[in-house]
């Protein structure tokens, strides 16, 4: 009875064991992944006066997704990297922060004030130390980005944060180069 007991265990045991791992290779062979690649230019001005009255310098842009993020079963932020293009041998001290934020609007007026509640932090990065001329951002936002695209498009919005005190600006700005990539779980049929 013990044996004909522990055979029925074992063979119940198989017969879950053997559906989980069907349903386990089902959803893996459902889901396709790709990645979104976005990067874009510009230059940081000079910033007018000194200290604690800097104010930071706005960048938006629309980016078109290849495929419709709607379609996706979720999009997710993977991350974004800043480097210094110009003038050569310039740093990152010139800023003492940047942010990467998702406008919930696809307007760019609706994208200018942080503090606007249009706007979700997607990246931050600060503390930069003489010489550093690449950096990749400290992910803030790790959840479905979906809801933040509109036919396709996505805008981000760029907030640098300028050195106001001991950095020698050079009169044309600092420019420099900023790439986001995302990670698009499409559901296969």
């Amino acid at each position: 009875m013990r044996i004909g007991a522990t055979f029925g265990v074992v063979r119940v045991s198989l017969v879950l064991l053997g559906l989980v791992m069907l349903a386990g290779g089902a959803t893996g062979c459902n889901l396709d992944e790709f990645e979104e690649e976005f990067d874009t230019e510009f230059t940081v001005p000079p910033p007018q006066g000194e200290g604690f009255g800097v104010r930071p310098h706005r960048k938006s842009k629309r980016f078109k997704m290849e495929r419709d993020p709607q379609d996706a079963e979720n999009v997710r932020f993977l991350d974004a990297s800043l480097r210094v293009i110009a003038p050569e041998g310039s740093d990152l001290t010139f800023m003492n922060q940047l942010d990467v934020y998702v406008c919930d609007s696809i307007e760019f007026e609706d994208c200018t004030d942080p503090d606007s509640g249009n706007l979700t932090l997607l990246a931050t990065a600060s503390g930069f130390e003489p010489g550093e001329t690449i950096r990749f951002l400290d992910i803030e936002f790790t959840d479905d980005i979906r809801g933040f695209s509109k036919d396709k498009r996505v805008l981000l919005t760029w907030f640098v944060y300028p050195t106001g005190w001991g950095y020698d600006w050079p009169d044309e700005g600092v420019t420099i180069q900023t790439d986001v990539r995302l990670l698009v779980r499409v559901d296969v049929l």
